[in-house]
């Protein structure tokens, strides 16, 4: 991950893969997201994933 642009913010206990994202940028972050885990080892078939997440980047936000 890029550092200072994203930030896990979800609670893994209760199943939540909240992330912050930092100054969103059309061409970089409007999409599709997706919370992925790989699986602890090559023989257990414990991945995850969640349904995909829809980030519409709309304009530029200014702060003053």
């Amino acid at each position: 991950m890029h550092l200072k642009k994203y930030e896990w913010v979800g609670r893994p206990d209760i199943g939540d893969c909240s992330l912050w994202v930092r100054s969103a940028a059309l061409e970089f972050d409007d999409g599709l997201w997706q919370c992925q885990v790989t699986a602890s080892d090559f023989t257990t078939q414990d991945a995850l994933a969640s349904e995909p997440a829809r980030l519409v980047v709309r304009g530029k936000y200014l702060r003053n």
